[in-house]
């Protein structure tokens, strides 16, 4: 990408910024988007150059959104709210409404994720409070955080054998966990709530076999907010997304075991236990159990006969 054009995308994009640094002769920048309903996945990368978001900005700006940015590659400054540097694997939450600027003084790599307020706010009632602030990837919740999203691709997204909205749950569950790690006091209460929480689990067992089936149809159906739902299973260090796909791996290793299950070929078997694509069926399966499908099939079709030949 230009310079010139560089600079015209972030002056007139719907969260303009200004770039203020940059040699137009070197300058390079790439990048990539997704967009999935509330929230953006992009990834960007190039040479060194300085940007910035000022009130002259943000009053030009024709909405108001969250960002989430992860350094990728080298370290380079950010201000936003106070002077951060932010090194390799660190990430930081923006507002849009709030001056912003960065300086990149080497290559970088950085993947982006834009959030609308209402999506953010299901999963942390004030955001706010995390602003501005080094998110480490060294400890905590921020170490999970930091190694999906530098998986999490616009590619990936496109491509993705799962329902697009469980890989963005995944992200608001685990920023619901940082905030969590941070705000003890309203994390223990919630870890009171065991009823909830059984109520939850019971749920996802019972329509877990539905290929469609999100967060937003659980807490329809006990009649809880999305928010509830995902703030009740972070206090738990729980997650929908795991939840449902250990229920569905438990369900399908079950009916390959089964006498049932041995009439049926293993991809009617995932698609029963609700995965829509069979590679990803295996790929689960293969890391919880250490075993393939298949393999698991045919270890449980041996004998007891060949079983102790095999080990004599």
């Amino acid at each position: 990408m230009r310079f010139e054009y560089y600079a015209n995308a972030l002056s007139t994009a719907l969260t303009p910024m200004r770039l203020i640094a940059g040699d137009p002769r070197t300058f390079e920048s790439h990048m990539t988007a997704a967009s999935v309903g509330p929230v953006s996945v992009i990834r960007q990368s190039g040479s060194s150059h300085s940007v910035r978001r000022d009130p002259f900005h943000a009053d030009r700006a024709l909405e108001h959104s969250w960002h989430l940015i992860v350094n990728l590659s080298s370290a380079w400054n950010t201000r936003h709210r106070e002077l951060v540097r932010l090194l390799p694997g660190e990430m930081m939450i923006v507002d849009s409404r709030l001056d912003f600027m960065v300086e990149i003084a080497g290559r970088y790599d950085v993947a982006h994720f834009k959030f609308s307020p209402a999506w953010l706010r299901q999963w942390i009632p004030a955001p706010e409070a995390l602003v501005g602030r080094r998110i480490a990837s060294t400890s905590g919740w921020g170490r999970a955080l930091g190694v999906y999203l530098a998986e999490l691709s616009p590619e990936v997204i496109e491509a993705a054998p799962l329902p697009v909205s469980v890989l963005t749950d995944h992200i608001g569950a685990l920023l619901a966990l940082i905030a969590a790690e941070r705000d003890l006091p309203a994390a223990v209460a919630q870890r009171r709530d065991d009823s909830l929480l059984r109520r939850i689990r019971d749920c996802i067992a019972q329509r877990s076999a539905e290929q469609g089936v999100c967060a937003a149809d659980i807490a329809r159906e006990l009649n809880i907010s999305v928010r509830s739902l995902h703030r009740t299973l972070a206090a738990h260090n729980e997650t929908f997304g795991k939840l449902l796909i250990d229920r569905r791996a438990a369900v399908a290793v079950r009916m390959i075991r089964s006498s049932v299950g041995r009439r049926l070929s293993l991809a009617e078997i995932g698609r029963r236990a609700g995965f829509a694509d069979p590679s990803h069926f295996s790929r689960v399966i293969s890391g919880r159990y250490g075993m393939t499908p298949s393999r698991i099939r045919n270890e449980d079709q041996r004998s007891p006969d060949d079983a102790e030949n095999s080990g004599s």
